[in-house]
Formats: structure tokens, C-alpha cells, sequence
């Protein structure tokens, strides 16, 4: 895929941190955090529909999901 590139540890850490916000460009999902019992499975809340997805964190880490990054008002 061109222009894709596999994201550093500390992008990855980031991007499993409850309460982040990503996107994949088209919808915005709230990481809700890991499995408890299963720590390769996080869970992201769906912004639009609420609907919570279960996601390997493999296939978060490889896709391209990104952080979203909120400026603050001056």
C-alpha cells in the first residue's frame, strides 16, 4: 500500500490508552481500553452508532487508524 508504514511503539502505546480518540479517516472510534482476560483484544466504541468493536491489537497497530489530535483554543 503506498504510503503505508508500520507505526513506532510509542504511536502504538498511544493508541491503546483508554479515552484516546482515532479515526480511520471516515469514522472516529474512543478507545475503551484492553481485555482484561485477553490483553491482545482492545475494545473501541464506535462514536456514531455506540456500538463497541473488539479489535486485536495487531490488526490496530497495522492498519491505518491514527491518534486525533485536539489543538486547543487560544
Amino acid at each position: 500500500m503506498p504510503g503505508h508504514r508500520t507505526k513506532t511503539a510509542a504511536e502504538s502505546a498511544r493508541l491503546l490508552h483508554p479515552g484516546t480518540y482515532l479515526t480511520d479517516g471516515n469514522a472516529l472510534f474512543n478507545m475503551l481500553g484492553e481485555l482484561p482476560d485477553e490483553p491482545s483484544l482492545c475494545l473501541l466504541e464506535d462514536c456514531r452508532t455506540y456500538d463497541v468493536l473488539v479489535v486485536h491489537i495487531d490488526d490496530l497497530r497495522s492498519s491505518s487508524v491514527r491518534e486525533v489530535r485536539v489543538r486547543a483554543a487560544a
